[in-house]
């Protein structure tokens, strides 16, 4: 119950300090907005929080801190969704004070996310791909810049912290004007951190132009099509690909390959149907009988075999049948 009470307490201190007005100028009368919007993130939460500087003074506008997921995030990640939720925050505040998201600036802590806003070059996994895609719809890589933890203001949000100290924390006062980096307005492009052992980038695929014979592709071809037992052009192109080859004009060399390659014309072919020779003219023409006559011999078989001085004697016989055509009239 003390705890309750000590708890609705903090509350009521928090309402009282926390300031209602960006500046001691009326905002009408404010010439120069600049926005700044700072994230951060640790195994506890995610936080962003926004600014507007006028003539060196800063005005808290808006702050936000969720919890961060219990399980399977690492703290790229979870720096990442960071960033996507300054730029939650800076869409409200721009469509809120109708000023140009251009015109916002973002900083961030983890050069790893800086490498990722900033890559044109290499492809990511889904989680960071869609994220980052977020972002890019939004803002652009130049308008993000790196910040030393020890200065972000948005720090204090992702640990636990006494809501009587936030009355005089940079949280609300926001950041000194020397902190903020850069202070030209040069490009800055952020390169990504050890990208071949980093697990959220996939791997680099090298393309290599050959010029090379057709016939030495096509028993390339022939190799990979009897590997997978005549399945096919499509499987035979994905074998290929699998392999990490392509054949420009793939689709029809495969066919010409495939059509002449003799195994594959026999397991495709039709079934054959056998043809019947025409009956003779000499079965088809009346003639008197024993014109023509056709003979057969077939044997021999053994009729009688009995064992003699010399060996054995054996009868044997074999026959001869002679057949007539004839014509038979009505």
């Amino acid at each position: 119950m003390e705890e309750m009470e000590r708890v609705v307490r903090c509350f009521r201190d928090f309402r009282d300090f926390i300031p209602r007005m960006h500046f001691h100028d009326s905002w009408i009368r404010t010439t120069e907005k600049k926005i700044h919007v700072f994230r951060d993130a640790s195994e506890v939460a995610i936080s962003a929080v926004a600014y507007v500087e006028n003539k060196g003074q800063y005005g808290f506008i808006l702050g936000k801190s969720n919890l961060a997921p219990l399980h399977g995030h690492s703290i790229p990640r979870l720096e990442l969704c960071g960033a996507v939720l300054a730029v939650e925050i800076a869409q409200s505040v721009s469509e809120q004070l109708e000023i140009s998201i251009e015109h916002f600036k973002f900083y961030c802590d983890s050069k790893v996310v800086l490498g990722y806003i900033s890559n044109h070059s290499r492809r990511f996994y889904q989680y960071v791909s869609n994220r980052v895609m977020k972002i890019h719809k939004v803002t652009k890589s130049e308008q993000w810049f790196y910040i030393r933890s020890e200065r972000n203001p948005t720090d204090e949000a992702t640990r636990p912290i006494h809501a009587t100290e936030l009355q005089h924390s940079k949280w609300l006062e926001g950041p000194e004007q020397s902190e903020l980096y850069p202070s030209s307005q040069e490009k800055i492009l952020y390169e990504l951190i050890d990208p071949e052992s980093d697990k959220e980038i996939k791997q680099e695929v090298r393309c290599l132009k050959t010029n090379t014979s057709e016939f030495v592709i096509a028993i390339f071809v022939r190799h990979h099509h009897d590997s997978l037992k005549h399945q096919g052009r499509h499987l035979t192109e994905g074998a290929i690909g699998a392999a990490g080859y392509w054949i420009t004009s793939g689709k029809r060399l495969f066919s010409s390959v495939l059509r002449n390659y003799v195994p594959c014309k026999k397991l495709r072919s039709k079934e054959a149907i056998q043809k019947m020779a025409d009956t003779p003219k000499d079965r088809l023409e009346p003639n008197p009988p024993f014109t023509n006559v056709g003979v057969d011999v077939f044997g021999p078989w053994q009729v009688v075999s009995r064992k003699t001085r010399g060996g054995c004697a054996s009868l044997k016989r074999c026959l001869v049948l002679s057949s007539e055509p004839y014509t038979l009239r009505l």
